[in-house]
C-alpha cells in the first residue's frame, strides 16, 4: 500500500519530467485525517506542460492519485499553480482525485 509520502515522491517525479525547469518543480501537501492536499508548484512557463492540451496530463495524474488513494483508503485533493506566485494566479481548480464514501 502506497503512503501519502510516496504518492506526493512520485507526483514530484512525474512532474520533473514533464518540465523544462525541474529545480523549480514543488510538491507541498498537508494530511488531515482520511485526506490529504496536495499544491504542486512549477515555473510559469511549465504550467502547459502538466496540464496538457485539455487538461488531459494533468488529469492522467489524477488518476493516478486516485488509484493510489482508493487503495489507501484515503482522499486526495490535488492543484498545480505558478510556483512562487500569488494564491490565485495560474491555479486550476482544487478538486478531489477520490472521495472515499465508507464502507
Amino acid at each position: 500500500m502506497f503512503s501519502m509520502k510516496e504518492a506526493k515522491d512520485l507526483t514530484l517525479a512525474m512532474a520533473r519530467q514533464l518540465v523544462e525547469n525541474p529545480e523549480a518543480v514543488e510538491v507541498d501537501s498537508s494530511t488531515t485525517g482520511s485526506a490529504t492536499v496536495m499544491l504542486l508548484k512549477v515555473a510559469k512557463q511549465d504550467l502547459g506542460r502538466v496540464i496538457g492540451k485539455n487538461g488531459r496530463t494533468i488529469d492522467a495524474i489524477r488518476v493516478i492519485l486516485s488509484t493510489i488513494a482508493a487503495k489507501s483508503r484515503h482522499q486526495i485533493v490535488f492543484d498545480v499553480r505558478e510556483a512562487a506566485s500569488n494564491e490565485r494566479a495560474g491555479s486550476r481548480s482544487l478538486r478531489p482525485v477520490h472521495a472515499h464514501t465508507g464502507s
